[in-house]
C-alpha cells in the first residue's frame, strides 16, 4: 500500500475508530496497522451519569430555567489527580501520535505474563473498591456532589480521601506488594 506523507499524517489518529501505527516499509512506502484502545467506565460512573441525567430531567421538567445549572461540565466526571499517581502507566492511554507499538504502554502490558496481567487486575480492583468505599463514607450520592467534592475539592474531601485511600493500601500487605511489583508509591 503506497502512502504520501500527507495521507499519513491525516490518518495516523482517528479517534473514533483507534490508533493508525505507521512505520516505514520498502522504498519509503508507509504501512499501518489499526489498534484499538479501550477505555473503561466503572458502574459506579455509569452510575452517577445516569442518576445526573435523571436528576437534570426531572428538574427541567418543573423548571425549565434551572436545566442549564444542572448539566456538569465534563471534567465532573474526571477522577482526581491523587488517584492516576496510584494506577499503574499500564492503565494509561497511549497519547503519542505515530509512535511504534513497542514503545507504547500496549507493548508493556502485553509482555507481562498471565500472573502479572491478574496482578494488574488485582491490584485495579482493590484501588477501586477503596476508592469506592471512601465515596461513600463520605456521602458523596450524586454526580453534584462528586464534581463538587471530589473534582473540585471545595471542602476538602477529596484531601480527605486520598490520605484514606492510601491508609487502607499501606494497612493491606498485597496491595503494598502489587505496587511495589508495578513500580508504584503512596508518596506524591
Amino acid at each position: 500500500m503506497e502512502v504520501s506523507s500527507t495521507q499519513a499524517s491525516d490518518y495516523v489518529y482517528n479517534v473514533s475508530r483507534g490508533r493508525m501505527a505507521v512505520g516505514a516499509g520498502e522504498k519509503g512506502s508507509a504501512q499501518g496497522v489499526m489498534t484499538q484502545d479501550t477505555v473503561q467506565i466503572s458502574d459506579e460512573a455509569r452510575a452517577l451519569i445516569q442518576k445526573s441525567h435523571e436528576e437534570a430531567m426531572t428538574r427541567a421538567e418543573s423548571d425549565p430555567q434551572e436545566e442549564e445549572e444542572t448539566i456538569l461540565p465534563v471534567e465532573a466526571y474526571s477522577l482526581p489527580g491523587w488517584y492516576a499517581d496510584l494506577c499503574s502507566e499500564l492503565n494509561m492511554v497511549d497519547t503519542q501520535i505515530g509512535g511504534y507499538y513497542s514503545e507504547t504502554r500496549q507493548a508493556a502490558y502485553d509482555a507481562l505474563s498471565n500472573q502479572g496481567k491478574k496482578d494488574l487486575a488485582e491490584y485495579n480492583s482493590t484501588l477501586h473498591k477503596y476508592f469506592s468505599q471512601e465515596l461513600k463514607n463520605h456521602g458523596i450520592k450524586d454526580a453534584s456532589d462528586y464534581y463538587r467534592e471530589i473534582v473540585q475539592n471545595q471542602n476538602g474531601v477529596s484531601d480527605q480521601m486520598e490520605q484514606a485511600v492510601k491508609q487502607r493500601l499501606a494497612d493491606n500487605p498485597r496491595a503494598m506488594k502489587l505496587m511495589a511489583y508495578f513500580g508504584l508509591s503512596l508518596e506524591a
